[in-house]
């Protein structure tokens, strides 16, 4: 350590003596700029997780990730969780069946299915069946 400094005083002067970062000056594992933006391309336009964009990327062998990469890149850029707006919703919620009126020849009562209203929901339960 000692030889160090004085190599530094040497070459240097006072300055060399001054502390410097040992942070490395480039990363082996660091993912590219290009699929970084790739990445945050997919979720700000397509709403794109991991898992979906993980999906994408084995299509297109230019771009090499992991899935913990990709976790890692959203995280980093902020963008990890969706808002709530955005996320994804189960299908069998998004529709319900409801008895509605339907005006015809004979003035029958039928079954149709139509869109939850947006919002929140109350908890649904679990309907026992007996057999």
């Amino acid at each position: 350590m000692l030889d160090q400094w004085q190599r530094r005083h040497r070459g240097e002067g006072p300055e060399g003596l001054r502390h410097r970062s040992h942070k490395p000056h480039t990363g082996p594992q660091v993912t590219p700029g290009g699929t970084v933006e790739k990445i945050i391309h997919l979720r700000a336009n397509y709403h794109f997780g991991r898992i979906k964009s993980a999906m994408y990327f084995k299509r297109h062998p230019d771009f090499r990730v992991s899935d913990s990469g990709l976790w890692r890149v959203l995280k980093w850029q902020g963008m990890a969780r969706l808002p709530a707006s955005q996320r994804y919703e189960r299908r069998d919620l998004q529709w319900e069946r409801y008895e509605k009126e339907i005006v015809g020849p004979q003035g029958l009562r039928g079954l149709t299915t139509t869109r939850r209203p947006p919002g929140p929901q109350a908890p649904r339960t679990r309907r026992c069946r007996r057999f």
